[in-house]
């Protein structure tokens, strides 16, 4: 399936990436096809949006969506279903696509030496659960970093959250705690951490939302990461 139209994201490379994932993780229930229909399409993205809520509320919310359309018995062409999935999260997404501006990959790099600095270990590799695009094991303090988050142009963005993890460690010196911030993560990235039943994981959670849909949200982690990692 080609995509060549704009869209509510300025472009198509985050769904572009996060479709050819699609394809790829799931080729076996999809079968090798130059075009996906439009109810299998819906299918692959059902069973994706049970794996892939963890880090990046704006794919999550993208395949949301479309299974909500879909569901709804609306018949459109893949393109045109997607479409409309993406203009509910605008917001959302230029939120969160706002700290990779201009220079993503030198956030990133810049962000990986601070964290190894502080005695973590990144890791840029398929992370031990799968479906997620990032990780932090706080007993060897190892974070994993899913490859394919550089193809959807979010590598900047699971770094940030993953950051907010570490000074939780660090703060609980070893333990994962809170950091009692007093800021909010934004309304549409509520359902992407209160989902979880375990309250401990849920609190820790909204702390990363809360940090990663924020317009400084690069700064912000890197502050938290220098006051709280000695």
């Amino acid at each position: 399936m080609h995509l060549t139209e704009s869209s509510a994201f300025g472009d198509s490379n985050l769904l572009s990436g996060w479709l050819s994932y699609v394809r790829t993780e799931y080729r076996d229930s999809l079968g090798n096809e130059s075009h996906i229909p439009s109810h299998r399409l819906g299918i692959a993205f059902a069973i994706a949006y049970d794996s892939y809520v963890d880090v990046h509320p704006e794919v999550a919310a993208l395949v949301k969506a479309t299974v909500d359309i879909f569901a709804i018995g609306i018949e459109y062409k893949c393109f045109q279903v997607i479409k409309k999935a993406m203009s509910k999260i605008f917001i959302l997404n230029s939120l969160l696509l706002l700290s990779q501006i201009p220079n993503p990959e030198a956030k990133f790099l810049d962000l990986k030496n601070k964290l190894e600095k502080k005695g973590f270990q990144v890791i840029i590799a398929l992370p031990p659960k799968r479906g997620a695009y990032g990780l932090l094991r706080e007993a060897d303090k190892k974070i994993w970093i899913n490859p394919v988050v550089f193809e959807l142009h979010i590598g900047t963005q699971t770094l940030i959250h993953e950051t907010v993890h570490a000074a939780q460690v660090c703060a609980g010196k070893g333990k994962i705690k809170t950091l009692g911030l007093h800021i909010q993560p934004i309304n549409y990235a509520r359902p992407f951490f209160s989902h979880y039943t375990d309250v401990k994981r849920q609190d820790l959670e909204k702390e990363a939302y809360a940090v990663q849909t924020q317009p400084n949200s690069f700064e912000l982690a890197v502050s938290l990461l220098q006051e709280h990692c000695k």
